[in-house]
């Protein structure tokens, strides 16, 4: 599903997200997920290296834990990051998917 922001289906995606639809919710990062790798890789110029490979890291423990369904003990065991780590980087990454799709409108 490759779509602009402010198509009504993602639009539609995300609401339905909002009120506990897991499936759309799934689909929701699915389609956002690359749209924010794209975004971070356009802006190599403005981030320094350190910078880029801590978003990619919490893009990947989102993917893991939202997309994959990992526990956060697998996650973990698979990043190598502790657990609480791993939370961490959810959040930010979560934090970061929000800010890729309002920069893509």
């Amino acid at each position: 599903m490759t779509q602009q922001a402010n198509d009504p289906a993602l639009e539609r995606l995300m609401q339905a997200a909002q009120t506990g639809d897991a499936r759309a919710y799934e689909c929701l990062l699915s389609d956002i997920t690359p749209r924010l790798r794209r975004l971070i890789q356009s802006q190599r110029r403005f981030l320094k290296p350190d910078e880029i490979e801590d978003i990619l890291q919490d893009v990947d423990a989102v993917e893991m834990l939202k997309l994959r369904e990992m526990s956060l003990k697998e996650a973990a065991a698979e990043s190598g990051m502790s657990v609480g780590s791993l939370k961490v980087a959810v959040h930010r990454g979560i934090a970061a998917l929000r800010k890729a799709l309002v920069k893509d409108q």
